[in-house]
């Protein structure tokens, strides 16, 4: 026998509407939820622009004659305005803006090479003045100083510190290298020369590394005649007067 309910269709029709009711709202709640995630991704996003870094080299104030070897960018902008400071005015003959940079050691042998007439008779024909080594090392440097003239291309030896937050560079006394042009200088071992050695032997270096940039950096001869810096001294225990003069050729 069955029971039946007077108004059971009607709850079940109803509890049916109202579940499909109920699933239309939740469907549509979510539809709209999703529709509203889909408009934020839409959205644009504001995206930092890259950082572009910067070249220490970039329109660096130096003269036309120095140049930097591709291996010896220095890591700051404040060391490679100190270095080309350094190296124009070693090719333009400065001597107030060589003094600026050097160690206080090394300023009365600029003041005496300046007075006796060395220092512009060993600069007026200097073709080109090119960093060919740079060896950092937490906060100081170690630097080799190609110079170009109508004899050819020797080095010259430098240490480098911060001093009040300026770089400031003192001679190094290093055996003399040699080369035909100034970028086969490029990389070359500097040795300390010690004076009780006697006169050291002069490294000659025969051939360019094999970089395919030697004859770009090769430099063109500006004036006629010979010149350079003067040949120093450097025999028995004294040494020469000054550690950033042109070593001794043999």
């Amino acid at each position: 026998m069955t029971c039946r309910v007077e108004g059971a269709p009607w709850r079940t029709k109803r509890t049916v509407a109202g579940l499909g009711l109920g699933c239309l709202l939740l469907g549509a709640a979510l539809c709209c939820g999703g529709c509203s995630k889909e408009e934020e991704k839409t959205e644009p996003v504001a995206v930092a622009p890259p950082v572009r870094e910067v070249d220490p080299l970039e329109d660096l104030d130096m003269d036309y004659r120095v140049q930097f070897a591709e291996a010896c960018k220095p890591s700051t902008r404040e060391l490679a305005e100190a270095i080309a400071k350094m190296a124009s005015a070693i090719a333009t003959g400065d001597e107030e803006g060589l003094k600026s940079v050097l160690a206080a050691d090394d300023v009365p042998i600029l003041v005496s090479l300046v007075n006796d007439g060395e220092w512009k008779s060993g600069t007026t024909n200097i073709e080109a003045v090119r960093v060919c080594v740079l060896e950092e090392n937490e906060g100081t440097v170690k630097l080799g100083l190609g110079i170009q003239d109508k004899a050819g291309a020797y080095m010259l030896g430098w240490t480098g510190s911060q001093e009040g937050g300026s770089w400031v560079f003192k001679g190094l006394a290093i055996k003399p290298i040699e080369a035909a042009r100034v970028a086969m200088l490029d990389g070359a071992t500097l040795e300390e020369w010690v004076f009780d050695e006697g006169t050291p032997t002069v490294t000659v270096v025969e051939k360019p590394k094999d970089d395919g940039k030697d004859e770009e950096a090769e430099p063109t001869s500006l004036d006629e005649g010979g010149g350079g810096i003067d040949d120093g001294g450097g025999g028995g225990g004294e040494p020469p007067p000054s550690d950033f003069k042109k070593p001794p050729r043999n």
